[in-house]
């Protein structure tokens, strides 16, 4: 494993998961989810902005 940033990721993950165990990582991934689908809808409620993607529904991330 290559100690890129991309690999970096990888190895925290690894990690990350036996620490937490599989209910903690999840909660984790769900919170971060939640994060992701309700800063944009918050955002397009604002009449300054147009969404080109609501955060949620293919990928987490929105424009």
């Amino acid at each position: 494993m290559s100690f890129s940033h991309l690999g970096t990721q990888a190895l925290l993950q690894y990690y990350m998961f036996p620490s937490l165990g599989f209910g903690g990582y999840r909660r984790v991934q769900q919170s971060s989810r939640g994060v992701a689908t309700y800063v944009p809808a918050e955002i397009g409620k604002l009449d300054d902005f147009t969404l080109r993607n609501d955060g949620g529904s293919d990928i987490l991330v929105f424009a």
